[in-house]
């Protein structure tokens, strides 16, 4: 590893400790427990990095997402079962967001990026997601959504949980692109903004 690269991922988990210390946050056993669950997926990936860089795999891992997705939200509007319900909606946090992960940790596996990069993407990009999620919470200072997504929302739920996928596929997918050029990591602090951004104004 050079010294930029050692520069920007010092610089990086230096800027995830100020968000850290902001929130006030205090790792525990579970947590730990949880974060070297998730471990495991990049791991595997890079094992089978050449498959996974694939333009097939990331085209088939990107209609598995959009396909899974809206049979979720179709079935969840259909459903009056209040267990299977729950059970959908327990596994909306693996469908909206782990396969985007997989999909965006992919194109940096494609762009040749080291190890420890493709490691701190894939959990900046997990964290980048909660911290809009944060963004999006209902505050004194709320910005008005889009109205036009609002009704949308409203009267066709699916579509929110499709728009709410593509975003998290396509903006992060963008800035591994623009890492594939510049070579610089720093390009994905700025991720957090500009999903929750992204997401208040689709999702209202």
């Amino acid at each position: 590893m050079n010294v930029r690269e050692c520069l920007n991922i010092l610089i990086f988990f230096v800027v995830v400790l100020l968000i850290a210390s902001g929130l006030k946050f205090r790792p525990t056993l579970s947590f730990l427990g949880l974060v070297i669950l998730l471990t495991l997926l990049p791991s595997f990936m890079l094992r089978f990095s050449e498959v996974f860089s694939k333009t097939s795999t990331l085209a088939g891992i990107f209609v598995l997402g959009l396909v899974i997705n809206a049979s979720i939200g179709t079935i969840l509007l259909q459903t009056k079962d209040i267990k299977l319900g729950i059970a959908l909606s327990s596994l909306l946090p693996l469908t909206l967001i782990l396969i985007p992960d997989v999909f965006a940790t992919s194109l940096l596996i494609r762009a040749e990026a080291s190890k420890k990069e493709i490691f701190a993407f894939y959990f900046w990009f997990l964290l980048s997601v909660g911290l809009a999620i944060l963004f999006l919470l209902p505050t004194g200072n709320a910005t008005h959504g889009n109205p036009f997504m609002q009704n949308i929302a409203k009267d066709f739920p699916a579509i929110s949980l499709l728009v709410m996928y593509l975003e998290l596929i396509l903006i992060p997918s963008t800035f591994c692109l623009i890492y594939r050029h510049l070579k610089t990591f720093l390009i994905f602090t700025p991720m957090p903004v500009v999903l929750g951004y992204a997401m208040s104004f689709s999702l209202g």
